[in-house]
């Protein structure tokens, strides 16, 4: 406004001139029209410049507005991501959860089940202790028995070839004093033969010798058990009933041997493909925050996942492969870095806390460093502790600590978001 009050007061004072020349000087008119013009020049040339300016501050108004829209749109679908990603996590964990206490309560009670199993076998091999033992005694009372019985059989057999020989010699005599004589011995249906048996006033020699060996035979067998039997069949009965507990315990236990093979299976099908997925993703960013170089993973007993390590093997830009324990301790700390990364590229946290890993590096490997944080951030919040100037450039919000005279903590935070659109405005 000014400048054009400035351009209107010069057109004044040249029409002025202009009216009053006939009246003055035509040297001096001259020099006040070139006075005039030159001023006019002037003002419109400053004008031009503000105008100029104006444009540009228009346009960077613009520009800043452009780009202040574009971070609330991408702020507002990292929330949304965030929130995604938050959900997701939750989801994880209580599946986690399950899958934990689903293992849990399976343990629970197959522990139970194998304590059962294991009474049951016990008692098992104490009942065939048992049973392997009743057997042989009855085996062995039959074989006496059997035995007895032989032995009673012959001396039937000799008393009958006896009776006859006295028959044949002394004739019929009575079986009263034989019979007192003998009281345990079974008593042969004699009298249904013959009433009368003649008389003998001496028995024959040796006969006396073998009815005592024939009583100590009998006395051998001892006494018979009549409950015999029915011991048995309980015994046996008890005998099967815990032979088909035994058989359901090893089914039950069969099956959950087979659940537990089944989640081994699987844990390790997932374990490869996780390791494999890793150790790709480790090779990547090992080439990319070295700049070169190659690296791998290794199991040091792949036959056994169960009890398998897992060794890095390295190889730097101009060096040859060797142990990450080898390596320096910047180098040590890219390849942890690299490693830290590939695990949140095949499974990202929600959260990831990284203690001065960059301490030890250059600017060019700090500003791979950074770069890796800003693209993997899309993903994962990171907190990095950090006091090198090119990591913290990438960082959305500071919080700086610093201690008083009283030696107390102050905590120092600052948005750079908010920092920027104070700038702007």
């Amino acid at each position: 406004a000014a400048l054009g009050e400035q351009g209107s007061a010069a057109d004044a004072a040249v029409r002025q001139a202009e009216t009053t020349l006939d009246a003055a000087h035509p040297g001096a008119l001259r020099e006040a029209v070139v006075q005039a013009r030159t001023a006019i020049a002037v003002t419109d040339e400053q004008l031009g410049g503000w105008r100029r300016r104006q444009c540009e501050q228009a346009e960077t108004v613009q520009r800043l507005s452009q780009r202040r829209a574009a971070k609330e749109h991408q702020l507002a679908a990292l929330e949304g991501e965030r929130a995604t990603l938050a959900e997701s996590d939750a989801v994880l964990v209580a599946e986690a959860a399950q899958a934990e206490a689903a293992l849990t309560d399976l343990q629970q009670r197959l522990a139970p089940l194998e304590r059962e199993r294991q009474g049951a076998e016990e008692l098992e091999v104490q009942l065939e202790e048992h049973f392997a033992a009743a057997r042989r005694k009855r085996h062995e009372r039959e074989e006496m028995a059997h035995t007895a019985q032989l032995a009673l059989q012959a001396a039937e057999d000799r008393i009958a070839h006896l009776r006859d020989q006295i028959e044949a010699d002394l004739g019929v005599v009575e079986m009263d004093e034989l019979s007192a004589e003998l009281p345990h011995q079974r008593v042969l249906p004699i009298d249904e033969l013959v009433t009368t048996l003649p008389k003998v006033p001496v028995l024959r020699e040796g006969l006396e010798e073998d009815v005592r060996r024939v009583r100590r035979r009998l006395g051998q067998i001892g006494a018979i058990n009549p409950d015999a039997p029915a011991e048995y069949r309980e015994l046996e009965s008890r005998y099967h009933f815990l032979t088909e507990q035994s058989a359901d315990l090893e089914r039950a236990s069969s099956d959950l041997k087979q659940v537990v093979g089944e989640l081994d299976q699987v844990m390790r099908q997932r374990f490869r493909e996780t390791f494999d997925a890793v150790n790709t993703a480790f090779q990547e960013y090992f080439t990319r925050l070295f700049d070169g170089g190659k690296a791998y993973l290794e199991l040091t007993n792949p036959e056994d996942i169960n009890i398998t390590g897992v060794e890095i093997v390295a190889r730097p830009p101009g060096k040859r492969p060797q142990s990450i324990v080898l390596l320096s301790g910047g180098e040590r700390a890219l390849t942890a870095a690299a490693l830290i990364f590939a695990i949140l590229k095949v499974s990202p946290a929600p959260f990831c806390v990284l203690d001065e890993v960059d301490a030890m590096l250059d600017e060019a490997n700090v500003g791979r460093f950074r770069d890796m944080l800003v693209e993997l951030a899309r993903e994962t919040q990171f907190i990095v502790i950090t006091h090198n100037r090119g990591t913290i450039e990438a960082a959305d919000a500071i919080y700086g600590i610093s201690q008083s005279e009283g030696g107390v903590s102050d905590v120092i935070s600052l948005a750079l978001d908010e920092a920027i659109r104070q700038a702007k405005h």
